[in-house]
């Protein structure tokens, strides 16, 4: 599987490289199966799965409606606050989407946000700046180079607990009370003989562990 550095779900320094990574270990060791990760760069990881480099399946990832045409998507792995983050001395008051229209919004390039969102981007509603991971838009928004930023809170919340060069804007940089949605996590198959199998042995791996938790 490919997947990406995004803690605390995937990490290959966190405790079992993330709490995601290891639900989904943990999944397939009831069905008597492993599981190898690699660790790349979001864009890189889906180019080589779009490619078929070797690699059954990515993730984890939110919900895409294009992609999902692409591939089998599993169960749910986890879920994810999808916030906004801004600064403290320049708070974002809104409402609704549209509302964050009048602000330039930090966003990862290739990653999935909400429909209405990406659909205001690409129709040119939202303006957007593209970073390649959420630790750069974090940066990019201490530095006051975009107005706010969209991110997965509990991302949000590691990076600054963790990251040295974001210490000094902990009390700074602020999440939205407002969640913008709870998102679910999945894993996504090749959409072939192989993907669908593996995609059905991991769906019942986390049955048994749902079971297991009752």
């Amino acid at each position: 599987m490919a997947t990406l550095e995004w803690p605390p779900y995937a990490g290959s320094a966190l405790p079992g490289q993330g709490t995601v990574i290891q639900r989904v270990r943990a999944a397939l060791a009831t069905q008597g199966q492993k599981l190898e990760v690699t660790f790349l760069p979001w864009q890189r990881a889906l180019l080589l799965v779009d490619q078929d480099a070797g690699f059954v399946a990515y993730g984890p990832a939110y919900q895409d409606s294009e992609r999902s045409l692409h591939f089998y998507t599993s169960q749910e792995v986890g879920y994810g606050p999808l916030g906004l983050a801004y600064r403290k001395e320049k708070p974002i008051h809104w409402q609704t989407l549209a509302d964050l229209q009048q602000y330039r919004i930090g966003v990862v390039r290739d990653y999935v946000n909400t429909a209405d969102f990406d659909r205001a981007v690409k129709a040119g509603l939202q303006p957007v700046d593209e970073a390649d991971a959420d630790r750069q838009n974090l940066l990019k928004l201490a530095y006051g180079r975009v107005d706010g930023v969209l991110i997965d809170l509990k991302v949000m919340q590691y990076w600054m607990d963790h990251d040295t060069p974001l210490r000094p804007f902990l009390d700074r940089l602020i999440a939205s009370p407002k969640v913008i949605e709870k998102k679910a996590l999945y894993i996504n198959f090749h959409r072939n003989a192989e993907g669908k199998h593996w995609r059905d042995v991991l769906n019942k791996g986390l049955e048994a562990l749902r079971l297991k938790d009752q």
